[in-house]
């Protein structure tokens, strides 16, 4: 039996032990991510008004377990479990703000936290379990070859070959393969579906995209290229906080899948781009809490701030609500840095918002 053989059998079951114990690993923290899923999931409904203190503070006591871990079987899970806030990376303070808010009896804001909370807890738990049934494909691909080669080498011993068969070092392979021609490149249009269609199997709901003007106005290759480039953000944007379930969206008069469109005019010195969706808009009580918890704003300046200077707090340096985490691009920016690098082009960036309805980015750029 030919030794390079025995050699490449050992690595395969090697292989395919360490594909088992990750996923023996990856199994059970996913399992463990499940529940908390589902317990997180259960939070907002809980939170109603009013709600007596026993109530808020029986509540907090079982969401402090959560985010602290240990011992959790008297709530459900008979194994030490580790901190919700290992899972969810950048955003680990989410769950003692929105606790904060519960205990100082804003349930309101306290309920939009949750629920915040619980789609993104949602897409990190999402994501693993992509991340599992990718390590199970790969340990079933990796067992099925480690038998192909256990299968071919009993037939050899039964054949009684003794002796390997050796290529000679100027013997070469042809492949008989048609060469194909010059692909014309993707139009933008093709590339923003394509980007929705990679943002939504991070998300999960249903999303298309329109665009028109980008491939008919004649623009230098530098603004074209921030222009295409500011597109993408703007609709990747929409993608990850624009939309809801199917079944939510249906029940709120909308279609089940989320609307998108991007439009670039021309308005004779300058450009303008517009990227529309009908998602649920910017909260602005959301936005208020998140600028709260990040300190770029002041308890006392959040009582005198309008509904509407608070939709511009999303321009604010440092805010964010991405979960860089669970992003399906590692170029994504948020809208305070995307605004300070159109700044640099002169390029100026404003929002039109209808709350619950749909949401509007437009930025305008120099021609030249």
């Amino acid at each position: 039996m030919p030794k390079r053989l025995i050699y490449w059998s050992s690595a395969l079951v090697l292989y395919l032990a360490i594909c088992l114990i990750v996923y023996a690993v990856a199994h059970r923290t996913t399992l463990q991510l499940s529940a908390y899923t589902t317990m997180v999931s259960a939070i907002p409904g809980r939170i109603h008004e009013p709600m007596s203190r026993y109530e808020i503070d029986h509540l907090a006591a079982q969401v402090e377990k959560i985010e602290f871990g240990g011992d959790l079987r008297d709530l459900g899970l008979n194994y030490q479990a580790k901190p919700l806030s290992d899972y969810l990376g950048d955003d680990k303070f989410d769950l003692r703000s929105s606790l904060e808010l519960l205990l100082d009896g804003r349930l309101r804001p306290s309920q939009v936290k949750f629920d915040s909370l619980s789609s993104k807890v949602g897409r990190v738990y999402s994501k693993r379990l992509q991340l599992l049934n990718r390590l199970g494909l790969l340990a079933l691909f990796a067992g099925l070859l480690l038998l192909g080669i256990l299968l071919w080498l009993w037939f050899q011993s039964r054949r009684h070959w003794s002796r390997e068969i050796i290529v000679p070092e100027d013997e070469s392979l042809s492949l008989n393969s048609t060469v194909p021609g010059n692909t014309p490149p993707l139009s933008f249009d093709d590339y923003l579906k394509s980007v929705v269609a990679e943002e939504v199997k991070f998300v999960g709901n249903r999303a298309v995209v329109q665009s028109n003007g980008f491939d008919s106005i004649n623009l230098s290759k530098t603004v074209s290229e921030l222009i295409e480039f500011t597109a993408e953000q703007l609709v990747r944007n929409s993608v990850e906080h624009g939309g809801r379930s199917a079944e939510q969206r249906v029940l709120s008069g909308k279609t089940d899948y989320l609307s998108i469109r991007a439009t670039l005019r021309d308005e004779q010195e300058s450009v303008v781009l517009s990227v529309w969706d009908n998602g649920e808009g910017l909260d602005s009580d959301v936005i208020l809490a998140k600028a709260l918890e990040l300190g770029l704003i002041t308890h006392s300046s959040a009582t005198s701030i309008t509904p509407e200077q608070s939709i511009k707090l999303v321009f604010l340096s440092g805010f964010s609500t991405r979960n860089r985490t669970v992003s399906s691009s590692d170029a994504d920016m948020t809208l305070s840095e995307l605004r300070n690098l159109l700044k640099k082009h002169k390029g100026l960036i404003s929002v039109q918002n209808q709350r619950g309805i749909a949401c509007q980015f437009s930025v305008r750029f120099p021609k030249n």
